[in-house]
């Protein structure tokens, strides 16, 4: 994959022309997020069409499966009690489950120091937010929150049902028919998901202020110690929920539990992320999740990457696992520089 990819991107940066003495400068090339937005709405609608077909149409039909699936599954009874003490036998539900990061050619994510670098372009951007439009809920750990002070929220993905529904002109009349730009509802868009921050001590709540309505997945300790107490705040919409789940032997929050407890709080689909801790864990137990998305782009980082040491890879005995086996249906889908790689179970 890595040699077709050199392939692709290789000759075209070989080719490239050097501009002569009396050349103008180049400009500095855009960031990501300004990039997109500085689009026009029908550009930008043009792009989120091609994402749409290529990459979150299969995804929203995975989702609806599984959903329908767990929700047949689930005890009715005891469903809509959360953390109610009468469980059902078997394992419990869970949300669907994305994995999703982007990396260098040389597999990292982050700079050597572990500092965040924005590595991927502008339409992989688009794409990240249409996934967070596309599930109730972004997760990332602790970490992330300290270091990054994210938001989680979707800026950039437009609803697609009005452009679906556009109406046309009628026959004689003068006045044409709305563009599909025109029907876009205005910045930001209105499925937004739930912020989610995996955090067994609570000790990030301090820098969550970008966050519409954290929930914070925590250990039971800490949710106690938290209630009847007012929280850090850094700004005046900052609401934080916790979300109580059992710990493993380290300190961290029980994966299976913490799936669980979202479940009952009625999230049927979580995105997961970062940081590099929270995925590599993740995929030690591939059981849990079921969707990966990983961006790579063209660059070269020679910083930190997932840390999968001991992980005999996607395909390996992990793998066997998950009810798809390990010769789950990969593909890949190029956005401008970047190529995007995606498996769903059941393709």
């Amino acid at each position: 994959t890595l040699v077709a990819i050199l392939l692709v991107w290789l000759p075209s940066a070989a080719t490239t022309s050097t501009p002569g003495p009396s050349a103008p400068p180049p400009l500095p090339p855009l960031g990501a997020h300004e990039e997109l937005r500085q689009l026009t709405p029908a550009m930008r609608a043009s792009w989120q069409a091609g994402v749409e077909m290529a990459i979150m149409a299969d995804l929203r039909r995975s989702i609806d499966a599984h959903c329908a699936e767990h929700q047949s599954a689930a005890n009715p009874a005891t469903a809509s009690r959360p953390h109610s003490a009468q469980r059902p036998t078997g394992p419990r539900p869970r949300p669907f489950v994305t994995l999703t990061w982007a990396q260098s050619l040389d597999g990292c994510i982050a700079a050597a120091d572990g500092s965040p670098v924005a590595i991927s372009g502008a339409k992989s951007l688009l794409m990240t937010h249409g996934l967070r439009a596309a599930h109730d809920a972004v997760m990332v750990g602790a970490g992330t929150v300290v270091a990054d002070r994210p938001q989680l929220s979707n800026r950039y993905w437009a609803s697609l049902e009005p452009m679906a529904s556009a109406p046309e002109s009628k026959p004689g009349s003068s006045e044409p028919a709305p563009s599909a730009s025109s029907l876009l509802p205005p910045s930001p868009p209105s499925n937004q998901p739930r912020p989610v921050v995996l955090d067994p001590s609570l000790r990030s709540v301090a820098h969550a202020g970008r966050m519409d309505m954290p929930l914070y997945l925590c250990g039971r300790t800490a949710a106690k110690e938290e209630e009847g107490s007012t929280l850090p705040r850094m700004t005046s919409r900052l609401t934080v929920e916790a979300l109580p789940c059992g710990l493993d032997a380290d300190g961290r929050c029980h994966w299976d539990d913490a799936l669980a407890a979202l479940w009952d709080r009625g999230i049927r689909s979580v995105m997961v992320e970062g940081g590099a801790t929270v995925i590599a864990s993740l995929l030690r137990r591939p059981e849990l999740w079921d969707c990966v998305v990983v961006t790579v782009s063209p660059v070269c980082l020679f910083g930190v990457g997932l840390g999968l040491e001991g992980l005999e890879g996607l395909g390996g005995p992990a793998a066997n696992a998950r009810a798809d086996g390990p010769t789950a249906s990969w593909r890949c889908v190029r956005l401008d520089a970047d190529f995007v790689f995606t498996d769903l179970p059941g393709r």
